[in-house]
């Protein structure tokens, strides 16, 4: 045999464990069973003890420790390569090593073969291991070395992962598949992709799976940290940003940190700044959604360029925002009324809106109360703007005050700003909004438009006479002034030129409350329906009945009224179809009062049974009740993400504050 055959002959031998040299099967005696085969020890040398037992006789159980090798000693020493063999002779073992499979515990079973030029046995094996079984323990683990010149069989460091042959427990030998004895390490793919996609990606997460990814590492706590991602869940959680707090908070900051930066250079002055919404340094991304001027909640500022009306109805129908729905839905409604700054810390306010929701709903936590007390009688409405802490009511007393309870809570006492005088009896109902006109309503039958920006003897903006009974509601928009009387009668007044529009007559009795959205009304009456009419042309689109007895109070947001009864039941219309989808139980007297927030599907209502309670309209479900909070029938009600203000027959309002300890100056 030549050497390079030899060598070829040497490197199968020492992968495969068994010799690649054919053998004389007449002259071998050999089992026809390969498993006996396996377990048949080689023959000793004369020198060596004689074995305790034949293969015949012994047992099968005590031999699972013989050596699975195929090679004679004298093939083997005819199979050294001639590059590794030392000037004696003598084969170096060391770049293989073969291992029996570990022997039950304690004792240790060797078996010598014939020494090779003067080496210990090749092949010695304690029992302490564990023993080898057929089921696969762990990760396999590789049988070669990477390095192809230096490849040696070595079973020591893959003992108790290697793989086995299923039918007769032997190692397997797959020249064709290497694995890595270490823990397989994945690729970081956020770290390849730029910020921008990264953030895409984390957009589709939802909150459990965007709070794994702060703690992966430094890389992936920035990303899921930044400020469109969490100004997402906001939006998502149906909460929103008073658009102008916000832009002039941005604005703030900016002009600070440009007198910063100026201070630095040494510049003894920073000019003052007024940053656009379109400068690239305000970074405003996100168009906000908008309720009707009527809509309690809404807390916006109406933009008097009519172009930038058009501008954002045009943004209002690309971006496809709206209100929402009773199921949870979104659907189309309103116009997008302003920008919110990216660069605010959205994290934070996502936090601090959770936490005031939880209080709200918590029956452990306790509100700060607020009491304003300057009425002479009963208090019948109640309004508030969150913006500037404002509270503005109408009493039986003829008078209509306006409060500031900033810092009230903090120890300082509200403070009557305002009282306003012109009504010749009591003052039933008012509506209020950013721009500083206030509209209200009388047992008179008059209404009067207030300008509370004015001087004090100019207030007095224009009287509307035109009912023949006292005003008991009255709502408005930026297009329409929509009063309802005793006289059965709604009446629609144009903004602008307050001159009457329409006339909308058609219920049976009084009409106790009106809702207003786009061009749309509906009313309540004590006669047990709910009807909806069209502004513009004055029809009567849907009439809504199922309450038992009178209705007391209605709320339209989005495609949802939400109406209250003397039945003491609250429920849940689908404004679209006139279906009642749910029926709120619960109050033990009329319900007189509700206040609603589209965007968590949160309503509160105010009851003659002297309670409030807070409902989940999703689950029909209440939240939280508030029983005994006056000593009288409770008139009207206010919710406003983290206050909660009645007026009540006992000649008070009470102010319910839920984050006396926290910002709120840019929530609506």
């Amino acid at each position: 045999m030549s050497d390079s055959e030899q060598r070829a002959a040497w490197k199968l031998t020492a992968r495969r464990g068994r010799s690649a040299i054919p053998t004389n099967t007449q002259n071998s005696e050999r089992s026809p069973s390969k498993l006996a085969r396996l377990f048949r020890p080689n023959p000793l040398p004369s020198s060596s003890p004689p074995e305790p037992s034949s293969p015949e006789t012994a047992d099968l159980s005590s031999r699972r420790n013989a050596v699975i090798l195929d090679v004679d000693p004298e093939q083997l020493r005819q199979l050294r390569p001639p590059s590794i063999t030392s000037s004696t002779g003598s084969i170096s073992t060391s770049r293989f090593s073969l291992v029996l499979p570990p022997s039950p515990p304690p004792d240790s079973l060797k078996y010598s073969f014939q020494p090779l030029a003067g080496q210990h046995d090749l092949l010695s094996r304690s029992g302490s291991k564990r023993f080898l079984s057929k089921k696969f323990r762990g990760p396999p683990t590789r049988l070669f070395s990477l390095r192809r010149k230096q490849r040696s069989v070595s079973y020591e460091s893959a003992l108790d992962g290697e793989p086995l042959d299923g039918e007769e427990g032997e190692l397997i030998d797959d020249e064709a598949c290497f694995i890595d004895a270490f823990k397989t390490r994945g690729m970081d793919l956020l770290r390849k992709l730029p910020d921008e996609l990264s953030i895409y990606i984390l957009l589709c997460l939802d909150m459990p799976e965007i709070l794994s990814c702060l703690r992966v590492s430094r890389h992936w706590n920035r990303i899921a940290s930044d400020h469109q991602i969490w100004r997402g869940f906001y939006y998502r959680a149906g909460f929103s940003i008073d658009a102008r707090a916000a832009q002039e908070a941005q604005a703030h900051a900016q002009q600070i940190a440009l007198q910063s930066a100026h201070q630095s250079m040494g510049s003894p002055s920073a000019p003052s700044i007024s940053t656009p919404p379109s400068s690239p340094m305000a970074r405003l991304a996100y168009y906000l959604p908008s309720y009707p001027a009527s809509l309690r909640t809404s807390r916006s500022t109406t933009s008097s360029n009519p172009d930038g009306e058009a501008h954002l109805r045009r943004a209002s129908a690309a971006s496809n925002w709206s209100a929402t729905s009773f199921n949870g839905n979104i659907t189309r409604t309103g116009n997008l009324h302003g920008l919110a700054p990216l660069s605010l810390d959205w994290r934070m306010l996502y936090k601090t809106r959770l936490l005031i929701s939880s209080r709200l709903s918590s029956p452990s936590y306790t509100p700060a109360l607020i009491k304003l007390l300057g009425h002479k009688d009963a208090v019948y409405c109640v309004e508030y703007d969150a913006s500037t802490d404002t509270v503005i009511t109408g009493s039986r007393d003829r008078t209509i005050c306006v409060w500031s309870i900033r810092g009230g809570n903090t120890g300082n006492k509200p403070r009557l700003t305002m009282t306003l005088q012109g009504h010749l009896a009591s003052v039933l109902c008012l509506q209020f909004d950013q721009t500083g006109c206030l509209v209200s309503g009388s047992s008179d039958a008059t209404v009067i438009v207030w300008d509370l920006n004015a001087k004090p003897h100019e207030r007095t903006k224009e009287v509307l006479r035109k009912h023949k009974g006292g005003v008991l509601d009255i709502k408005m928009d930026t297009k329409w002034i929509v009063s309802c009387s005793k006289d059965t009668t709604v009446c629609v007044w144009d903004r602008n030129t307050l001159a009457l529009r329409r006339t909308l007559v058609a219920h049976d009795g009084p009409v106790n409350a009106i809702g207003i959205q786009d061009d749309r009304v509906a009313s309540v009456s004590g006669d047990g329906k709910m009807i909806l009419w069209d502004i513009i042309s004055g029809e009567k689109l849907r009439m809504f009945e199922g309450h038992e007895r009178g209705l007391a109070c209605v709320v339209y947001k989005g495609d949802m009224l939400i109406s209250g009864s003397n039945d003491k039941k609250i429920k849940v219309w689908d404004a679209r179809t006139g279906e009642c989808v749910k029926t709120l139980s619960g109050h033990e007297h009329l319900v007189r009062s509700l206040s609603f927030d589209p965007g968590t599907m949160q309503l509160v209502s105010g009851s003659y049974d002297r309670s409030i309670r807070v409902w989940d309209v999703r689950s029909g479900k209440v939240l939280r009740e508030f029983p005994h909070v006056h000593g009288s029938h409770i008139f009207d009600v206010v919710f406003c993400v983290s206050k909660i203000i009645s007026a009540s027959h006992d000649n008070q309002v009470i102010v319910m504050d839920f984050a006396t300890d926290l910002d709120t100056t840019l929530f609506a």
